[in-house]
């Protein structure tokens, strides 16, 4: 019998708080080049970087994000290029459901990652903030990539893109229902 495709349960329906912090507060000074790509101009983290980090098995897209971009905040910090491990995706995966694979609250899981941090490479790795971006403001998105090494991004997807990727095709269909959540570094 053949499995159904995977369908992403990446991220789950986004909450604020209030101390959400606004990246307009933040980012607003901030002088971008016209083009910029991190990778291209790191190549050593482009030929390391460019893994899954099991969110093509699990509903992990939220940690495998955080896989990615703590891999370039490391290599900025340090100089070179940790070894993250599917095993330490798996666990502060199941670590922050609580044990099953169900996707991840956004700000729940930065929340974690700020208070506890998070084992990769071997070490506990923290955040000091996070911030929401204003979608529809492409200046303020281009200031935060720029300035933090990337942006993660959540999304909803038709399902039938989950079907056409896992085919390795473009997707068909971008039109509503947007019924899959995903997270993308």
């Amino acid at each position: 019998m053949a499995s159904a495709p995977l369908l992403p349960r990446g991220k789950s329906t986004p909450r604020m708080d209030r101390r959400t912090l606004e990246a307009a507060d933040v980012f607003r000074k901030i002088k971008v080049p016209k083009e910029y790509d991190f990778d291209l101009e790191h190549t050593e983290v482009l030929a390391d970087g460019i893994r899954m980090y099991l969110s093509n098995e699990l509903g992990c897209a939220v940690i495998s994000g955080r896989a990615h971009q703590t891999l370039r905040f490391e290599y900025l910090e340090q100089g070179k290029l940790i070894k993250i491990t599917d095993a330490e995706i798996k666990k502060q995966y199941f670590k922050e459901t609580g044990g099953g694979d169900t996707g991840l609250v956004l700000l729940e899981s930065l929340k974690s990652w700020r208070s506890e941090g998070w084992i990769a490479g071997g070490r506990r790795h923290r955040i000091q903030l996070f911030a929401a971006l204003d979608c529809k403001d492409r200046a303020q998105i281009k200031r935060a990539i720029f300035a933090n090494v990337g942006i993660g991004v959540g999304l909803r997807l038709p399902r039938t893109a989950v079907a056409d990727f896992t085919r390795g095709l473009p997707w068909r269909d971008t039109s509503p229902p947007r019924s899959v959540g995903h997270y993308v570094y």
